[in-house]
């Protein structure tokens, strides 16, 4: 026996329930399983602890224009700084990239200076062994 008059309503209000519940249903069931269960009830000096270290490589190629800006964008990201480390692999730049870059050595940014253009593809195999963190995060100059 139909819930509503025909089978077509049936399925009409069934499907108007799955759209229901993907945009309101869902996120509400995710937001309290995290309130239950997330880290927020874990000790914050022991989170920063447990998080993996991270290299984020960026691989530039005469990119003076936008180096600088990039970086500070890269060292105002909120993970632990002992967790994250940020390498600049220059591809035969033959702009100021390398010398900008150099500028927030002091900062822990490492520069890998690859003198005779490459390609991106055999840059980024290059430093990959170069690299310390657990994980790799790839990113271009001007992102």
């Amino acid at each position: 026996m139909s819930l509503f008059q025909t089978p077509c309503q049936d399925l009409f209000w069934l499907c108007a329930g799955l759209v229901l519940y993907a945009y309101l249903g869902y996120p509400a069931l995710i937001w309290l399983l995290s309130r239950l269960f997330g880290r927020g009830h874990t000790d914050p000096g022991r989170a920063d602890h447990d998080l993996p270290s991270m290299s984020l490589l960026i691989v530039a190629y005469n990119e003076e224009a936008v180096i600088e800006e990039r970086m500070r964008n890269a060292l105002a990201m909120e993970y632990p700084a002992g967790k994250l480390e940020i390498v600049v692999a220059s591809d035969g730049s033959s702009d100021a990239t390398t010398t900008l870059v150099r500028r927030y050595a002091e900062q822990g940014v490492r520069l890998l200076e690859f003198q005779q253009r490459r390609g991106k593809a055999a840059v980024i195999n290059a430093s990959l062994p170069e690299l310390h963190g657990e994980f790799v995060l790839m990113s271009d100059a001007n992102t």
